[in-house]
This record gives C-alpha cells, sequence and structure tokens, in this order.
C-alpha cells in the first residue's frame, strides 16, 4: 500500500499567493486608480512614506530600522499598494512580506516617495518627476502585455508623482537613519 501524501506542517495563508497579487494589481490598474509597488513603506504622523526599490537595495534593511527607532509605523517591507482617492494618494499595507516580515493592515494619505540608494552617508536628495517617473517604472507591476491597461497605470503613475514630492534617500544602513527621515520628510 502505498503512503498517503505528506501533509504540510504549516499552510500558508491564500493571501500570499502570487495570483493575489496580480488580480488585484490588474484590478486597480485597469481603472487607473492604483497600482502595486516593489516598496517598503512607513507612517509618521498620519503620513505614509513610500520606499520603492529593487531587491537588494534595503528595503527590509530600512524597514528594520525605522521599526526600531519607534518614530514609524512600517506598512511592509516589500510590496505596498498606492491608490488614488480624488486628488489625494494613499499607501496601503499588504500581508506580502520580504526578510524582516514586517506588515501592518494600514493605510494613510502619502507625503512622498523615497527612493533607495546605499551610500556611505545618510542624506535625502529631492528629484524631478522625470526622474521619478523612470524609477518608478522597473519597481511597480506594469501589465505591458495589455496595451490598455499599461497606458491607465501609465497615467495613473503620472498622476502620482506629479502630486506626491520624490526624493532619493542615500543611506548608510546606521540607526540615525530614521532620525534623519523624520527631520527631512515634508
Amino acid at each position: 500500500r502505498p503512503e498517503p501524501p505528506a501533509v504540510p506542517s504549516r499552510l500558508l495563508h491564500p493571501a500570499h499567493s502570487p495570483l493575489l497579487q496580480i488580480l488585484i494589481s490588474l484590478h486597480l490598474a485597469a481603472r487607473g486608480i492604483g497600482a502595486l509597488h516593489h516598496a517598503a513603506a512607513a507612517v509618521r504622523e498620519g503620513r505614509c512614506y513610500l520606499f520603492p526599490a529593487r531587491s537588494g537595495t534595503g528595503k527590509s534593511t530600512l524597514a528594520t530600522l525605522l521599526h526600531r527607532s519607534e518614530l514609524f509605523r512600517v506598512l511592509g517591507d516589500d510590496r505596498i499598494f498606492t491608490r488614488q482617492h480624488g486628488s489625494e494618494f494613499a499607501g496601503y499595507g499588504t500581508p506580502w512580506v520580504s526578510t524582516a516580515r514586517l506588515c501592518e493592515n494600514l493605510s494613510a494619505p502619502l507625503g512622498a516617495i523615497v527612493f533607495l540608494n546605499q551610500a556611505p552617508h545618510t542624506r535625502l536628495e529631492p528629484i524631478a518627476r522625470a526622474e521619478a517617473v523612470r524609477r518608478m517604472l522597473p519597481v511597480t507591476d506594469i501589465p505591458w502585455w495589455e496595451p490598455q491597461i499599461t497606458d491607465s497605470l501609465l497615467g495613473y503613475l503620472d498622476g502620482l508623482v506629479s502630486t506626491v514630492p520624490a526624493f532619493v534617500l542615500h543611506f548608510a544602513p546606521t540607526p540615525d537613519v530614521a532620525g534623519v527621515l523624520a527631520g527631512a520628510l515634508p
């Protein structure tokens, strides 16, 4: 008699499905009202700060440092939704995490988009709208195979970076990064 198949000792929650990420992302993009970004995010004083970056750039490291500082509430360290409500944009925590394993079911109006760049010293540098769009493209789930949805999503991204100020955070992964951000962000 064959042995019954092994049952995993830990079943994943259905929300962890990559298919769910794709479906929600397509739903928002097709309506031009939102997007899913490869980003960390944190809230301070009622404003959400989005930290988009490619893998290995420091999203989870930054999320951990912000969480430990108690100056910020971390919404997530890997996947964040943004959504437009009238003329305002907001960031939303998701259950999709990376190595820091930080997420919170919370949302807040976007205060800034802050792209990450590892550097020996921490400083915040404002960037132009065109540069912000260029940096958003590789860290946003864009269905390039669907031209109408892609056009809608690109319009959404243009509105996002036209409304929300954008910066590059050149940062060293040290505990003082939270204080620098808290003192410099709008």
